[in-house]
């Protein structure tokens, strides 16, 4: 940096921090971050999701401190920012609006805008919550299809796409696109060849015996797009599904252990109350307690991030079983030869 440059920034810096009111100071901090998601958004190919996501982490930051500007970043001003978003935030999705913060400030700090560094220093423990892992047993599975509900077409559809969710783990997205073209048969068998709308990964497979059959149960059928199945909103989805637990009669409960700052709270819920994306679950659930490899599932899954698999790993009952059994056989081992 030349003399003349230097001076010119010195300068810059004087103005701002000394004659710019801290009302021309935030509409910059604003005007800066917004320009930041737009350019972003495009370099990056943003989803429309994602990029909501930013727009409303930018307007939390104003709703929590209109004034908000470079030099407000400091320990007092962060404490506050997470205790506002804790009104409505667990602490995996604080945990989510401070990294996006956090880049944004990266970026700002290497394009010489005037960030306060205490916000480099910032910090927090943020204890993760524990929530249980949504799936069905075989026997709720096996009971599922064998449940009488021909009285309810809409329920009888409703099974029908949800227990072949349960032996392909497709996600709503991929089930709601999937054609007929999308299957093929070679053989006796049948193979799902897809790409999945969220990863953009290729999937192939030979279908299970029970997907075969809700797959022939429906391919005569003609429907808009030539899609597979009719399936319904997501959200109307999830509600015939609600309906389904009941009727089947589901037992039991989910225990959750949710955070907020540092506090947290045992939240229950009912087994019966079943979500589209327990199905994903279940399929992963069981090929680990079938002794499949991981990495596999993961693949055939498209799991592109095998941390996204751990919950699964730790509810990997089988597994546990066969430790605390060789844990039992070494003291019985040993207390016999004593």
């Amino acid at each position: 940096m030349t003399k003349l440059e230097f001076l010119e920034e010195l300068k810059k810096r004087f103005n701002y921090a000394f004659r710019e009111s801290s009302e021309v100071r935030s509409e910059e901090f604003f005007y800066i971050m917004n320009s930041y998601i737009e350019s972003t958004s495009q370099e990056k190919s943003w989803s429309a999701r994602y990029r909501d996501e930013w727009e409303r982490v930018m307007n939390g930051l104003r709703s929590y401190r209109p004034s908000t500007n470079w030099a407000c970043f400091n320990e007092d001003y962060m404490n506050g920012y997470l205790r506002f978003l804790a009104r409505t935030m667990l602490n995996e999705k604080i945990k989510k609006n401070l990294e996006k913060l956090r880049e944004f400030l990266n970026w700002a700090r290497l394009k010489k805008y005037p960030v306060n560094e205490d916000f480099f220093l910032y910090k927090p423990k943020l204890a993760s919550s524990k929530i249980a892992v949504r799936f069905l047993t075989v026997d709720e599975i096996l009971h599922l299809m064998r449940l009488e509900v021909a009285h309810s077409t809409i329920l009888e559809q409703t099974r029908d796409f949800f227990v072949f969710q349960c032996f392909t783990a497709l996600r709503y997205s991929d089930l709601q696109k999937l054609k007929k073209t999308n299957i093929s048969q070679e053989g006796d068998d049948y193979y799902l060849d897809t790409l999945t709308t969220k990863d953009k990964d290729r999937i192939n497979f030979r279908l299970a015996k029970p997907a075969v059959a809700i797959y022939l149960k429906y391919v005569d059928y003609e429907y808009d797009n030539g899609v597979l199945f009719p399936i319904l909103t997501n959200q109307k989805y999830n509600e015939h599904l609600k309906e389904l637990g009941a009727v089947a009669e589901i037992e039991g409960e989910y225990v959750d252990y949710q955070c907020r700052l540092s506090e947290t709270t045992e939240v229950h819920s009912l087994r019966k109350d079943i979500q589209s994306h327990d199905a994903r679950r279940t399929f992963v659930v069981t090929a680990l307690n079938e002794g499949e490899d991981v990495t596999t599932i993961a693949l055939l899954t498209s799991h592109s991030d095998l941390k996204a698999m751990m919950p699964y790993i730790q509810l990997h009952n089988k597994g546990k079983g066969k430790v605390i059994d060789a844990i039992d056989a070494a003291f019985d081992r040993t207390d016999a030869e004593n």
